[in-house]
This record gives structure tokens, C-alpha cells and sequence, in this order.
């Protein structure tokens, strides 16, 4: 991901978290960009884009990669 993909990921959130909309100039928890395709870590077209990109609580990427890791995480849709 590149400087412009992750302002862009920024400025689509308006700095809120993606999930539960909590602002990130009031979290307790840095935020951190999330790839939605975490395993390979590329869409579906066969790179990273904007859209397979989520501004997040890092506690919750953290919760999502558990779940994901044991097979517990819904599956992820996109409009690719």
C-alpha cells in the first residue's frame, strides 16, 4: 500500500473506524489499515485497491483475525 492508497483509505472513513464508527481523534485504540483479503493479500483482480482496504480499531483487526484464523469470521464480500 502506498502513501496515497492510505489517505485515500483515510479520507473515505473520515477518520472513523470502518466497523463500529468510532472516531479516531477520541479512541483509546490506534487505528491501522486492514487488508479485506487477508491470506493473499490481494483483491480478486490481482492487486491491492482502495477498496479492499479497511480503516479500523486495531483491537477489532485483531478480534477479525482470530475469528478469520478459526474459520469463525463471516465471509467477506466485495463488489470487485
Amino acid at each position: 500500500m502506498n502513501a496515497r492508497q492510505k489517505q485515500a483509505v483515510i479520507d473515505r472513513a473520515q477518520e472513523c473506524c470502518e466497523y463500529c464508527q468510532s472516531q479516531a481523534r477520541v479512541a483509546t485504540h490506534p487505528f491501522s489499515i486492514e487488508h479485506i483479503y487477508p491470506r493473499i493479500r490481494i483483491t480478486p483482480i490481482g492487486r491491492t485497491t482502495v477498496d479492499a482496504l479497511k480503516l479500523n480499531r486495531e483491537g477489532l483487526v485483531n478480534l477479525r483475525q482470530i475469528l478469520f484464523s478459526v474459520g469463525a469470521h463471516p465471509q467477506v464480500t466485495s463488489e470487485f
